[in-house]
């Protein structure tokens, strides 16, 4: 895997952006991170979706850097702006959007600061670790959550159209 191409950039990126707007989360309100997740979200997943995949499925050790304590910040200050439209139904199953962008969050954070670290070994670890997270957990989480993202969008205009 060559932690260096375009994709692979590219996806560093839009994750890297993706984990600094959420950890400036106090400062927004539901209607700006309804808006922003809208478009980052489907943005993410293509740029993960065109990465290479690793020519291996193992991994080593890469430190971790989000603590279940920040997860757990995060998770908080997002179920707050999100209020009574956070928990919602996907298939029948309980949700929250609120847990969805944590989840994101943490695998995201943790990828682009061991990517940050610049050895190539630990970069190419931490980024096939991400991707395999991508197919197997948080790429559906994050399918999930642009589906309440889209629902909270047009609500109203649906509710207009009735």
């Amino acid at each position: 895997m060559d932690v260096y191409a375009k994709n692979t950039v590219e996806f560093v990126t839009v994750a890297v952006e993706y984990c600094l707007y959420l950890e400036k989360i106090r400062e927004k309100n539901r209607e700006d991170l309804i808006d922003v997740m809208r478009k980052i979200l489907p943005l993410l997943y293509l740029k993960a979706s065109m990465v290479d995949k690793p020519e291996s499925d193992e991994y080593g050790d890469v430190p971790t850097y989000v603590t279940e304590i920040q997860y757990k910040q995060m998770r908080a200050a997002l179920a707050e702006i999100m209020g009574d439209f956070d928990d919602y139904e996907s298939e029948g199953t309980p949700c929250s959007l609120s847990e969805d962008l944590s989840d994101l969050w943490q695998d995201l954070n943790d990828m682009a600061m061991n990517y940050k670290s610049g050895d190539r070994e630990i970069s190419e670890w931490a980024l096939g670790r991400c991707l395999q997270h991508f197919e197997t957990y948080w790429g559906p989480k994050l399918i999930q959550a642009m589906g309440r993202i889209h629902v909270l969008r047009f609500a109203d205009k649906a509710e207009d159209n009735d």
